[in-house]
């Protein structure tokens, strides 16, 4: 079922009265119970399309909404109930213990003074258990390794109890085998919480493994919405470089040099 549709969207920037358009016309569709994985090169405009779809900046034209209601006439309190965002920035939350830092993701319900319910702690503990970090609740966010403290942002996530969930580049800074655990864990909570999971990533390999759904930015600025399936057999995968020598390898599920 679509949870979230874009109309004719256009993203990009403004200087003074000048406009940049990096991405237009998108007519896109998130499905409860899926995971999208959002691939481009850098500088297309992956991060532009996210901020615009989470409702942090507002498109140059078009328009998101979000159960059939325009997500940029909403409040801030209104749309952090339907999408948590978590972005690449590190934050400064070395002072915060894992619980604590969780326990920030009830804002949006709770109010200003953030005055926790007996519920409101219930969702958290809910969302420490889902991302395997309930353990480690009592930890300084200062001992985590990169690798936790993802895991901790996204616990983060569930506890606003959203049905969007966008994460840009969530894999960035992880070691192999935490990028694989963590697109596991996304693709696991989008199908067993029925939520829809939008990230984008630069791991095109586990994307291609482990999403049920594509955006593929080409090098021409548009966008392909398929299943990863569909992506391999229309070769569409060689639409995101314009290079003669960086071709994709069905093989290996990436890209790499012929000379």
């Amino acid at each position: 079922m679509a949870i979230l549709t874009t109309h004719d969207l256009s993203v990009g920037f403004k200087n003074g009265k000048a406009e940049t358009i990096l991405l237009s016309g998108l007519n896109l569709t998130l499905e409860q119970g899926t995971l999208t994985a959002l691939l481009g090169r850098n500088g297309a405009g992956k991060s532009t399309l996210l901020r615009a779809i989470g409702g942090s900046e507002r498109p140059l034209a078009g328009g998101v909404k979000i159960n059939g209601e325009d997500l940029h006439n909403m409040t801030f309190a209104q749309a952090a109930r339907l999408i948590a965002l978590v972005t690449t920035e590190r934050v400064s939350v070395g002072a915060l213990t894992v619980k604590e830092l969780v326990e920030l993701g009830r804002q949006p319900h709770t109010g200003f003074l953030g005055k926790l319910s007996a519920q409101d702690r219930e969702v958290v503990e809910r969302a420490m258990e889902s991302t395997g970090i309930k353990e480690m609740a009592g930890k300084m966010m200062s001992q985590l390794s990169d690798g936790e403290r993802q895991k901790v942002m996204i616990a983060r996530a569930l506890a606003q109890e959203t049905p969007v969930i966008i994460l840009d580049e969530p894999t960035a800074f992880l070691d192999v085998a935490n990028r694989i655990e963590t697109m596991q864990l996304l693709g696991e909570l989008a199908h067993a919480q029925g939520k829809a999971v939008l990230l984008s990533s630069h791991d095109i390999s586990q994307s291609l493994r482990l999403a049920d759904q594509l955006w593929l930015v080409t090098d021409d600025r548009h966008v392909i919405c398929d299943s990863p399936q569909d992506i391999l057999d229309n070769n569409d995968m060689d639409r995101i470089f314009n290079s003669g020598h960086i071709r994709f390898n069905p093989t290996l599920l990436d890209f790499d040099y012929k000379s």
